[in-house]
This record gives structure tokens, C-alpha cells and sequence, in this order.
């Protein structure tokens, strides 16, 4: 593989990642290209998403509680925005990213068991958040802002539906 390849293959995985831990497009750039300049050019392309996540935690935590409105990611991972963002930062780094937990301690400056308890948490609640934007988007469609059919409506009425 060239090293425009590798370069190439490296930003996009950066820029995946930091959509992922900041749910927008526009500040995952911006936290991208502060990994770039933080990069000291003698280390390797591969610690470019390492970098990567450690900008985007000093950026600060500030996604919003809610579910991420952009329809670029599906459901699922749009859902990770409801996760606590300690959480949410160790599931993408652990899960996502296959990153090394002494790595996402170091970033995270947590103990490795302070990850692994976030973590935990965040294995437990992701089926439930999961499901509660799938709800949420069976009942409005979110990018139309139009309701779906999903079930028909129901009125008791003197023991009759309607």
C-alpha cells in the first residue's frame, strides 16, 4: 500500500471516528484536523485515529442528550448519542475503534477499571437506547417531520375499535 493510500485510509477512519464520538459532520472535521496539527510528523499514520479521539475529548463532551439528527449514520449508531458520553467515548474507542484499553484509559485519564465499568454500563443501556430511537422514529419521521402508519389507531369505544 502507498503511503497516499495509507494517508487516505487514515483520514477517513479519523473522520468516522469523530463523527461518531461528536454526532456532527461539521465538528468532526474541525476535531480531525486538530488531531492532524497535534500529530508529530515523526509518528506513524496509524496513530492519526488515536489522535483523533484524544481531540475530540479535549474538545470537551458537548453532544447533546438526544438522539444525533443526521441521517448519514443509521439508527444504531445515531442512538450512541444517548449514551453518557464517557460511555459513548468508551464503546467507540473499545468496540468501534478496537483500540487498546490502556490507550482509552491514557485519552480518557480514567483507570482501566473506570473504562471497563463505563463501558459496562454503556454494553447494558445501548439495546434500550436503541430501541427508543427506533420507537421514536416509527412514530415521526424525523427528516419529514410527517407521521407514519406504523400501527393503526385504536379507539375503544362501548367495547368496539374504530
Amino acid at each position: 500500500m502507498t503511503v497516499k493510500m495509507e494517508m487516505d485510509e487514515a483520514l477517513h477512519a479519523s473522520f468516522r471516528a469523530a463523527l461518531l464520538l461528536t454526532g456532527s459532520s461539521e465538528t468532526a472535521e474541525g476535531v480531525v484536523a486538530d488531531a492532524i496539527a497535534a500529530q508529530a510528523p515523526d509518528l506513524p499514520v496509524n496513530a492519526l485515529l488515536g489522535e483523533t479521539v484524544r481531540s475530540a475529548f479535549r474538545h470537551g463532551i458537548q453532544l447533546s442528550k438526544g438522539p444525533v439528527s443526521s441521517s448519514i449514520l443509521p439508527l444504531e449508531l445515531r442512538a450512541l448519542s444517548l449514551l453518557s458520553p464517557i460511555g459513548r467515548y468508551c464503546f467507540v474507542a473499545l468496540i468501534l475503534l478496537g483500540l487498546d484499553i490502556a490507550v482509552c484509559s491514557e485519552i480518557l485519564t480514567l483507570s482501566r477499571e473506570e473504562v471497563e465499568q463505563a463501558l459496562y454500563v454503556a454494553l447494558l443501556e445501548l439495546p434500550g437506547v436503541i430501541e427508543s430511537v427506533r420507537r421514536m422514529e416509527s412514530i415521526v419521521d424525523l427528516r419529514g417531520g410527517e407521521f407514519q402508519d406504523s400501527c393503526p389507531l385504536q379507539i375503544r369505544f362501548l367495547g368496539r375499535t374504530s
